[in-house]
């Protein structure tokens, strides 16, 4: 089994990455995947912290226990496997426990990031989403500074993935851009392609499918995963205030600064 983990920053494209690579029946690309915290959770039992329990194992065991659990979670599939999650802060394990892989991180432009966030809560105004804790966060301004504070849904993805991008395992990241893509889909997805040694299928990016509207219903989140059918860009004023949205606007660090080894489409 081939395996690849797609992550990234919130609101940048990932369910659109794995619904286009899984038109390829060669492929199996998931939508937001509980792998991420299950290998998460299991290394965490077997460290120190837990020494009572584990005293009696040694570092292969945990080794073996955690490819096993992955390949066991894919059923020894023999497709090529792109798992979805918060894999860039498991760099260190996920690229140890499986050098060949490689992280494919989608990202955006943090002040279109925050728009869109703020697009889903406006449309969610019955329910309110669950992106933001909405007794405490009652305002656009406060909503923003949880977004972004170290522990936030956005902060943190843009911490773990910049130590990636300057750090050892940088080789395996590659970053696919929300606007280029959204622009060129074939092209991104060829380059993609060619950097994952694999033949380049003939995708339909007028076409694609996949529904995972009771996964966000589930978490309060409703839409916020809905990918729409054609691979196109979508041009519309921002719904920031001048200030935030200025504030935000030049923050592509991957664009600016090119000391890393990961591969930017």
């Amino acid at each position: 089994m081939k395996l690849h983990f797609i992550g990234g920053l919130p609101r940048s494209g990932t369910t659109m990455l794995a619904a286009i690579l899984n038109q390829n029946p060669k492929f199996k690309a998931s939508g937001p995947s509980p792998l991420y915290q299950i290998l998460t959770e299991l290394h965490t039992s077997m460290g120190t912290t837990h020494y009572h329990l584990n005293e009696n194992l040694t570092d292969n065991i945990r080794i073996s226990t955690m490819t096993g659990m992955v390949q066991g979670f894919y059923q020894n599939t023999k497709k090529v496997v792109f798992d979805t999650g918060n894999w860039q802060g498991k760099a260190s394990l996920v690229s140890n426990l499986f050098p060949s892989s490689k992280m494919i991180c989608c990202v955006r432009n943090l002040a279109w990031i925050i728009d869109s966030l703020e697009h889903n809560v406006h449309k969610n105004w019955v329910q309110p989403a669950g992106t933001a804790n909405h007794q405490k966060y009652s305002t656009l301004y406060s909503r923003v500074s949880s977004y972004l504070a170290s522990d936030g849904l956005v902060g943190s993805a843009i911490d773990s993935l910049r130590e990636v991008y300057y750090g050892e395992f940088s080789k395996h990241l590659i970053l696919v851009e929300y606007d280029k893509i959204t622009k060129n889909p074939e092209e991104i997805i060829r380059k993609l392609y060619d950097n994952l040694r694999e033949t380049y299928y003939d995708h339909d990016y007028s076409n694609l499918s996949f529904n995972l509207n009771t996964h966000d219903e589930r978490y309060g989140v409703k839409g916020l995963h809905t990918v729409k059918s054609k691979v196109e860009p979508h041009i519309r004023k921002t719904i920031l205030p001048p200030d935030i949205f200025d504030r935000y606007n030049r923050s592509e660090f991957w664009k600016t600064d090119p000391q890393t080894q990961a591969v930017v489409l």
